[in-house]
């Protein structure tokens, strides 16, 4: 561009330059708002979404768990049109009902739906589900392989409980009392209340010398003994 040598010249040239590109300045400010607006529009319709889905869950569990085994078809249905984090979530309280009718197979199955479309958000729990109805089906060192597939991050006390249920059916309560203590010790560090179950699991299996749980949980300042 030439040096503009007056107030003229610059005002022509800036007026020159508006003319031969005002359109697709205002159409680039278009294009930004519609897009924008389309956004929120998609946002706002997911959350629609979600809550329609939470709510067809919700009404859905609330089915099942009145109905019991009679309502486990019905449950199916859901999950066979939900291959999703929903349908995944159904599939596993389906497995439980299955599971406690003595429908191990079936229960086992639901639980793999889940894995399959549940993702990582889901395959800790999964997991431990099903290595807990494998347990109830005797199938003991499968049950055990699937346990120690699970993430032991938030699930570790309830691993190890789980694995220490294993072993006691098993007949090897050295190792089940071991894996409790791993249990107690885990929900002692993360200040969390030890259940009475887990307690009474643990003293079912403890050796000559071994303090109760009771006094290992209230004195030793969040830790127990090894």
């Amino acid at each position: 561009m030439d040096i503009l040598t007056d107030d003229h010249e610059r005002e022509e040239t800036v007026r020159k330059w508006w003319h031969e590109n005002w359109k697709p300045i205002f159409l680039g400010i278009a294009i930004a708002i519609l897009g924008l607006v389309g956004f929120k529009q998609y946002q706002a319709w997911q959350l629609s979404k979600a809550q329609e889905l939470s709510y067809a869950l919700f009404s859905a569990q609330s089915s099942l768990g009145r109905a019991g085994v009679n309502g486990i078809a019905d449950a199916k249905k859901f999950v066979a049109e939900h291959e999703d984090i929903y349908g995944s979530l159904l599939s596993l309280d389906v497995a439980m009902v299955e599971a406690e009718a003595g429908r191990f197979e079936d229960a086992a199955q639901s639980v793999d739906l889940a894995l399959q479309h549940g993702g990582k958000l889901l395959q800790s729990s999964a997991l431990l589900t099903k290595g807990r109805i494998l347990a109830q089906a005797g199938k003991h060192e499968e049950a055990l392989g699937v346990l120690r597939q699970v993430d032991g991050g938030a699930y570790g006390p309830e691993i190890h409980e789980a694995i220490g249920d294993v072993l006691s059916l098993k007949g090897d309560l050295a190792a089940a009392r071991d894996s409790y203590l791993a249990a107690i010790n885990l929900t002692l560090e993360r200040k969390l209340p030890v259940g009475a179950s887990l307690q009474l699991k643990y003293d079912n299996c403890t050796r000559e010398g071994d303090r109760p749980a009771m006094e290992l949980v209230g004195d030793n300042g969040g830790q127990a003994l090894p």
